[in-house]
């Protein structure tokens, strides 16, 4: 007795009529069996799959109507009458609502105005591109803004910016005018500088390091502070306060000594 090797099917060789296929002897198609009959063990020479898992029962359409595709399986193995049923549908009975016993309320359809069609799928997608442009020139512009908000802070307190006005050199030097400080500057601009922490200041000009350092006799401003103002770091800032309170100290008073 033949027995089909496939799952869930109890067809034999005693009391079903249909054929017994043995499995390909090709490996590639017959891979394609094992691989669609889903079976944990391996095929033996004398396993066979029954023609009922097969479309029109043919061995060449490959072992498709399997259990685990219910849809096809139980299509395939329906009766003509029943396939029949399935494909036929009820039709829609609407006279008993549309009777005039019962009519239907009637929907009134509103529309506030008239619908434009006049634009094409290419003009409307050519608003997107225009929006977007005047989006990213917006963007730009408060880039440039703020760079510019930037960089003003960057060199707020440059010597440069401070000379344009009298008051403001006084008011952060405690010199009279602009004039003193230059005199002060040239007097002491050919000094041989030896710097503090043994290491030269290259990143700030001269003229803002004595501004830095006038600024902190003033105002003792805290380094922190003055490193956030000339846009250098902390230790910059003490190598030049140091450096140039010792070169003023020399000057004005072990000369006089």
């Amino acid at each position: 007795m033949v027995c089909c090797w496939a799952v869930g099917c109890s067809h034999n060789s005693n009391r079903c009529n249909c054929k017994f296929f043995r499995f390909p002897t090709k490996s590639n198609q017959k891979q394609k069996w094992i691989k669609l009959l889903r079976r944990t063990d391996y095929p033996s020479i004398t396993s066979r799959v029954c023609s009922c898992h097969f479309q029109d029962g043919m061995k060449s359409n490959f072992p498709t109507l399997l259990s685990h595709r219910k849809k096809q399986f139980l299509q395939h193995h329906l009766s003509p009458e029943k396939k029949k049923k399935q494909i036929v549908k009820k039709p829609v009975i609407v006279n008993e609502l549309t009777s005039d016993d019962n009519p239907l309320p009637e929907v009134e359809i509103f529309q506030e105005g008239p619908i434009d069609l006049s634009l094409r799928p290419q003009e409307i997608d050519t608003f997107k591109p225009s929006n977007m442009e005047l989006e990213n020139y917006s963007l730009k512009e408060k880039n440039k803004i703020l760079q510019l908000k930037i960089n003003s802070l960057s060199v707020a307190f440059a010597y440069e910016n401070l000379c344009q006005k009298e008051e403001l050199v006084m008011f952060y030097t405690g010199l009279p005018s602009n004039e003193i400080f230059l005199a002060l500057f040239n007097l002491l601009k050919n000094c041989e500088i030896h710097y503090y922490l043994n290491w030269k200041v290259n990143s700030i000009s001269k003229p803002d390091q004595l501004l830095i350092t006038l600024m902190k006799l003033r105002h003792n401003f805290p380094h922190v502070d003055l490193s956030v103002r000339f846009g250098c770091s902390v230790a910059t800032i003490s190598n030049i306060t140091i450096t140039w309170i010792n070169i003023l100290h020399n000057i004005y008073f072990l000369v006089n000594v």
